[in-house]
């Protein structure tokens, strides 16, 4: 496997953790039908895409930082980042997709 998997495979292993933390919050805790509703919406939105964005950020930071300051948690961090912008992305696209009237995203309707 060479660096670039590696990387894209790091930064795929952040995205469960992180949909679990922010679906950890305890407004969310007493509502499971909301908690997977929520689920299914960001694994949906966010998991199928190329992933461009976040792993520019990943990548920005290995190649700005200092090698010394490169470590499990700070990619981590740099990877969570990442994802907050995979994120936004996708909520652009939701947003685009509302005005235009779109029905579906990335996927056909099913006969």
């Amino acid at each position: 496997m060479n660096k670039e998997e590696e990387l894209l495979q790091k930064f795929k292993e952040v995205h469960p953790k992180l949909i679990d933390d922010i679906l950890g919050c305890p407004e969310l805790k007493e509502v499971s039908i909301v908690r997977e509703w929520y689920r299914k919406v960001f694994e949906y939105n966010t998991a199928g895409g190329k992933l461009n964005r976040g792993l520019l950020v990943v990548q920005c930071y290995l190649s700005m930082v200092e090698k010394c300051q490169i470590n499990d948690e700070n990619t981590h961090l740099a990877c969570v980042l990442g994802w907050c912008l995979e994120m936004l992305q996708s909520w652009l696209l939701v947003i685009d997709d509302l005005m235009d009237n779109s029905s579906t995203r990335r996927e056909p309707i099913s006969p």
